[in-house]
C-alpha cells in the first residue's frame, strides 16, 4: 500500500480517547489506522501514552504531536476533527 519514495503517501487515523472516571482509567484508547486508503491497523488498544509523550495520559484533552524519528518528513493538508 506504500507508494514510491518521494512520493506524497496518505493517512486516515482514528483515535478514540482513552475513558476516565475522575483520575481512574477505565478503558483504553484505541486507534484505526488507514495507509493511502488500505486498513493497516483497526480498533488496536492503546494501554498508554508513547514513551516520546511529553505529558502523562490523563482525563483532560491534551496537545497533538506529529515523529519523525530523525527522517526527513514532510506533512501537508493536516485536518483534526473532533467527535461528538
Amino acid at each position: 500500500m506504500g507508494k514510491s519514495t518521494l512520493t506524497w503517501q496518505t493517512y486516515d487515523i482514528d483515535i478514540n480517547a482513552a475513558e476516565f472516571d475522575g483520575d481512574k482509567k477505565v478503558r483504553d484508547a484505541t486507534m484505526t489506522v488507514k495507509h493511502n486508503g488500505v486498513v493497516v491497523h483497526k480498533d488496536v488498544q492503546l494501554p498508554h501514552a508513547t514513551t516520546a509523550a511529553p505529558l502523562p495520559e490523563g482525563p483532560a484533552p491534551g496537545p497533538i504531536h506529529l515523529q519523525d524519528h530523525g527522517n526527513l518528513v514532510r506533512y501537508r493538508n493536516i485536518s483534526i476533527i473532533e467527535k461528538p
